[in-house]
Formats: structure tokens, sequence, C-alpha cells
């Protein structure tokens, strides 16, 4: 593993971040911010991202997620030179969306699941 991965995957199982479902990174009305584990990656990574706020408690959808380099903004693709420091398949960036939204896996088991993956591939 990469010293980016170790990172990562320390962040993600530090209990730093709150987790959230449907965003990269939502602000509430009183600041606070919750992430999904891809949010973490760009936090982690340094990686503005543009945040998703809460008014009277209704999301008040902004832009979701990072601005990739063809200039759109994504909520479920990390921008590709984050993928590049995690050394990620862009292909799996649907899954770490899937994993946070629909399967609901916590950020600890996520990192379990990205870090049998890098494992996997440090052993080929």
């Amino acid at each position: 593993m990469n010293e980016a991965q170790e990172k990562y995957l320390t962040a993600l199982r530090s209990g730093a971040y709150e987790q959230a479902l449907g965003y990269m990174v939502r602000l509430d009305h009183h600041g606070n911010k919750t992430y999904c584990c891809m949010g973490v990656a760009c936090d982690v990574l340094d990686e503005p991202v543009y945040v998703s706020t809460l008014i009277n408690g209704l999301p008040a959808i902004d832009q979701l997620g990072p601005k990739l380099e063809n200039g759109t903004v994504s909520g479920q693709y990390l921008p590709e030179h984050v993928n590049e420091a995690l050394e990620l398949d862009p292909r799996l960036n649907r899954h770490m969306s899937n994993w946070n939204d629909a399967d609901r896996l916590s950020f600890d088991e996520i990192a379990d699941n990205l870090e049998a993956i890098w494992n996997e591939d440090d052993n080929e």
C-alpha cells in the first residue's frame, strides 16, 4: 500500500468523519460537515469539494462533489488525480458510492473492502 492509501484508510477508521448518504460532503445549518467515503478521500488529499447545504433542515443542493478535469462536478466519481494517488481504478468509484449509499456500509467496512483490494493488488 502507498502512503495516500494508508492515510485514507486511517481517516476512514478514525471516527473523525461523520458518515453521510447521497452526498460527497454535506454541510448543515450549524456548519457541521458529514461525508461519504469519497468525500473523505477528497478531504484527506486536500481536494476541494462543492458542499451541499441544508436550509431549514432540507437539502439545498449546490453542486455535488469535486470538479473533474473536464469541468463537470460529480457526486459519484473522484477526480483523476485522486484516483491516481490512491491507485484506484476509476470504475471502483461506482462501487464505493454504492457501498456508502446503497449498501450503507460503515466507514470501517469500506476501509476493509479497499484494504483487501489493495493488498490483493500488492500480491500480484
